[in-house]
């Protein structure tokens, strides 16, 4: 796999969970009645993937641009 690859998937993750986030945050969450204890660590774990998959998207366009 080519790193040019790398970058399409590491995007795609990113834009998935952005938009997971989002669904999570708006919709999904507050249609339920679910304490805000639950609802925080739902989002807290949302939060975590967009984190994970910006990171992940960092690292490589860090390779790409040849500073890693």
């Amino acid at each position: 796999m080519t790193l040019e690859d790398d970058l399409f998937y590491a995007c795609l993750n990113y834009c998935n969970a952005i938009n997971h986030y989002k669904t999570a945050e708006k919709e999904m969450l507050y249609k339920f009645d679910w304490p805000e204890s639950e609802k925080a660590r739902v989002m807290d774990f949302e939060k975590g993937r967009v984190n994970h998959s910006l990171e992940r998207l960092n690292e490589i366009i860090n390779k790409m641009g040849g500073t890693e």
